[in-house]
């Protein structure tokens, strides 16, 4: 009997990313093969964004144009995972007769049973109870190759924002143990990564609900010591939990990288609060000072709301000063979208034309910034840690600087995923620098 085949395709975040390993790795426990083209599945599934209402709408034109596929295939299981199927649970399979596997966040670590059950014919929503997955869960063969992997730390939110519908699809603050996070750590290191990404929804927040409550930099401290490591990242965090001691250590550790997202959504004072972000901009500035205090060279990367109900014009030019003091190496800039059962969602926003443009300054500004801070680095030696071939040029390979930025390279024999290389900065656009190689003296 051959073995059934199965595309899954993700959308959003890093945790989503993770998550899809996961998946992946309970398909391959089940005996199921994984393939990256839809047209050779048995089941097409998608792990699911729903924090914005783009998100949804792609994910929902995506699965409207397997229709015909389906149509020629009746025996093809579409599913979908995730956020959005957490946050509109049973009624997806009655909006959508042709989707036959609902699954929700706690679910991925049974995917594989889930599945079996909707390829049999049974119509298959998995909502309620389900878990959060340990170390044991992750196979290494479900790792995608190359030198970076992602670590859950934590899952969920507590934190309330009005926009935010994390909570709700993802449940509150769920802390791991340090011992399990060590030991997953360890593993996907021992499995090939060099590069590991602590996440967590909040993940500067970690520890703050174990008993006994422990501190996040002590959770790094442990991480960078580990056998293999070559660079430590962490995300997402919060302005509210980056303390003194975690700022510290960007001076204190070698391997971690110089670079931290530290959203602010606004910088308006007035907007912050209708937010519930708790915190004001001198607050967040105060932050910023701590991590630039740990280490000069820090880049902070930041995401920004245009739009949110109730945001004036003044509003909006505060949000731009703010991107002009700090000067973010990197801005994800989004413009608002009401999410069902959040409390801004029964707010008012300002007109979509003001959204529009408000989203298009800020971007513009952005793309400014970025260029400014990369051109600076022209004739700089920078060291890059080694992702591979570009996807778009074979002859050109791809990695990462200390400080997140996406650099591009000649390929050279020898070279593998991995590696830590020198480059001479030669070029730079508003996203990302190119150089060539420099042999270590």
């Amino acid at each position: 009997m051959k073995s059934p085949k199965v595309a899954l395709v993700t959308f959003g975040c890093q945790m989503n990313k993770l998550d899809s390993e996961i998946a992946e790795a309970s398909l391959l426990r089940e005996g199921f093969l994984l393939v990256d083209d839809p047209a050779e599945a048995d089941a097409v599934l998608f792990n699911t964004c729903a924090v914005r209402a783009h998100a949804e709408e792609r994910v929902v034109s995506r699965l409207a144009a397997l229709y015909p596929l389906q149509d020629r295939r009746p025996g093809l299981v579409l599913g979908i995972l995730g956020c959005m199927a957490q946050e509109h649970g049973e009624a997806f399979l009655e909006r959508y007769p042709r989707v036959s596997l609902v699954a929700g966040t706690g679910h991925f670590h049974m995917l594989g049973a889930l599945l079996e059950r909707a390829l049999s014919g049974e119509r298959v929503a998995a909502l309620e109870g389900g878990g959060d997955p340990d170390s044991d869960r992750r196979d290494p063969r479900a790792v995608p190759v190359g030198p970076r992997a992602f670590v859950a730390v934590q899952r969920g939110c507590s934190m309330g924002c009005a926009y935010c519908i994390v909570p709700s699809v993802r449940g509150p603050w769920r802390s791991r143990s340090k011992e399990d996070v060590l030991r997953e750590c360890r593993k996907v290191l021992e499995a090939g990564a060099v590069d590991l990404t602590l996440l967590g929804q909040t993940v500067d927040a970690w520890g703050r609900d174990l008993s006994p409550r422990q501190r996040f930099a002590d959770l790094l401290r442990a991480v960078h010591d580990l056998p293999g490591l070559k660079r430590l990242h962490f995300v997402t965090s919060h302005p509210l939990f980056l303390d003194g001691e975690t700022a510290s250590l960007f001076g204190e550790l070698p391997r971690l990288a110089r670079w931290v997202h530290l959203p602010p959504q606004s910088g308006s004072d007035r907007v912050l609060r209708a937010m519930r972000r708790g915190y004001t901009r001198e607050k967040y500035l105060e932050t910023v000072r701590a991590v630039k205090e740990g280490s000069p060279d820090v880049e902070i990367a930041g995401d920004f709301i245009c739009g949110f109900p109730g945001e004036t014009e003044e509003d909006h030019r505060e949000t731009l000063s703010l991107m002009e003091e700090v000067r973010f190496s990197q801005c994800y800039v989004f413009k608002y979208s009401p999410r069902p059962g959040t409390p801004a969602a029964a707010m008012e926003p300002p007109p979509a034309e003001v959204i529009r443009r408000r989203h298009a300054e800020a971007l513009a500004l952005h793309e400014r910034i970025s260029a400014e801070k990369n051109r600076s680095l022209v004739g700089t030696l920078q060291e890059v840690l080694v992702e591979g071939p570009s996807p778009r040029n074979p002859d050109r390979w791809t990695g990462r600087t200390v400080h997140h930025r996406i650099a591009h390279f000649p390929a050279r024999d020898g070279l593998r995923p991995g590696d830590l290389v020198r480059l001479r900065i030669t070029s730079a656009s508003p996203v990302s620098l190119a150089g060539e190689m420099e042999e270590d003296r």
